[in-house]
């Protein structure tokens, strides 16, 4: 698992929305490595 800080701009998002877009991309950075952004962009697509 990659360690970082998250950091969020300004959105429109609620904020349930925010978590739950924050949870995904965890989640596909755990399952892909760092380089592969066009299979995490289609992980997170789906």
């Amino acid at each position: 698992m990659l360690e970082g800080k998250a950091v969020i701009g300004d959105t429109d998002m609620l904020q349930t929305m925010q978590q739950d877009a924050l949870h995904l991309a965890a989640k596909a950075l755990d399952f892909f490595d760092v380089t592969e952004a066009t299979d995490i962009a289609r992980f997170v697509k789906k």
